[in-house]
């Protein structure tokens, strides 16, 4: 078993230097951490990579259908049948890519939560640590979103323009379900259960902190929304798969570690601090407690 390994400083460092709330952690952990971020991104993208090659094909595949339509092979109807078909066939075979996607997710925010913690990070075995530990429920908190956005997906292309449905399916998804994916795939992470044990904590824990959630709900929805409309078909779809890629080794680590600081302050004050109270502000210099625990010495 390898040993964590202590590395040396080229300057003494203060106690005060140490990050007293997650806002200094988080920029802490940006600054001092950033290959360990970018060695994330790069693990995100080799597991995403299938889901982006679907999507090259059902975009050459949607051109083609489009130029069919405008030599006259196709009417409209056909058309946009053959395009609902084609969105419906990726969105399946990304469903059916799910486990593999839950193995990044469950090793890597076994990575972040060391983070976090305040814990050296050894990123090959915590990443198999957090496969080993929460592969199982991190599959099926994945599962059950699949199934919503395969049901979204339909909704939203077979009543294409009827308003009076699209705008609820989607209001739902963002409000909903992506805010509660995200804290059952964080809450599974710290804490041991089943998915209903998650899932009913996490619907708990969504109300202290739900707009900071639904904000990330809004610009996750929001970024892949624009992408997949803005770069669809016959509209450079190679420049569409190089942005995604470029965001998911760059930009998605960074949101995941935001999202775990966010967790940990929530966790912190409404389940660490009643019930696993060594585990609170773990990670964090907090005079106060520092001085308690030395005065109990």
């Amino acid at each position: 078993m390898r040993k964590r390994k202590t590395i040396s400083s080229p300057k003494d460092f203060t106690v005060a230097e140490l990050p007293q709330t997650r806002k200094d952690q988080f920029f802490n952990i940006f600054k001092n951490q950033y290959m360990t971020l970018l060695k994330s991104g790069f693990i995100l993208l080799l597991f995403f990579l299938p889901i982006l090659v679907l999507d090259i094909f059902r975009n050459l595949f949607d051109a083609g259908f489009y130029s069919q339509f405008v030599d006259g092979a196709l009417t409209e109807n056909e058309y946009n049948f053959s395009i609902f078909v084609d969105f419906m066939i990726q969105s399946g075979a990304e469903f059916l890519l799910l486990p593999l996607l839950a193995v990044p997710l469950s090793g890597l925010n076994n990575v972040f939560k060391t983070m976090v913690e305040g814990d050296c990070v050894l990123f090959g075995p915590d990443f198999k640590e957090g496969v080993k530990g929460s592969y199982k429920i991190t599959l099926v908190i994945l599962l059950v979103f699949g199934i919503f956005f395969l049901l979204l997906r339909f909704l939203v292309n077979y009543f294409i323009g009827v308003y009076f449905i699209v705008i609820p399916v989607y209001s739902f998804f963002i409000l909903f379900i992506i805010p509660l994916t995200i804290i059952c795939l964080l809450f599974s992470t710290y804490y041991q259960g089943n998915y209903f044990n998650v899932l009913s904590n996490s619907t708990k824990l969504y109300s202290p902190y739900w707009w900071k959630y639904l904000l990330a709900s809004v610009l996750l929805f929001g970024f892949v929304f624009g992408v997949n409309f803005g770069f669809d078909g016959n509209m450079l779809p190679y420049f569409k798969t190089i942005l995604l890629g470029a965001v998911i080794i760059f930009v998605l680590p960074i949101g995941m570690l935001l999202l775990h600081s966010i967790s940990i302050s929530l966790f912190d004050k409404y389940i660490n601090g009643e019930f696993y109270p060594d585990n609170q502000y773990k990670g964090l210099y907090n005079p106060k407690i520092q001085k308690k625990e030395k005065d109990i010495k």
